[in-house]
């Protein structure tokens, strides 16, 4: 899916507890993605990502997402 977001960015929590902190809508922005932020991406407005790592791929959690 593709679009654009505007809105207020928050940057990437350390541990998936402090993801807990992004308000439905924020921007995400991360150096990469982690499956235990599963609960966070789904509040985020949009996602912004870095890079991504072989043993986390960022498309599966999309997929998730999408449902």
């Amino acid at each position: 899916q593709s679009g654009l977001v505007i809105g207020a960015t928050r940057i990437s929590p350390a541990t998936s507890a402090e993801g807990s902190a992004l308000v439905a809508g924020e921007i995400l922005v991360a150096p990469m993605t982690n499956p235990d932020w599963l609960p966070t991406l789904r509040r985020a407005g949009a996602i912004v990502t870095e890079r991504g790592v072989l043993r986390a791929p960022f498309g599966p959690a999309i997929r998730a997402i999408a449902g």
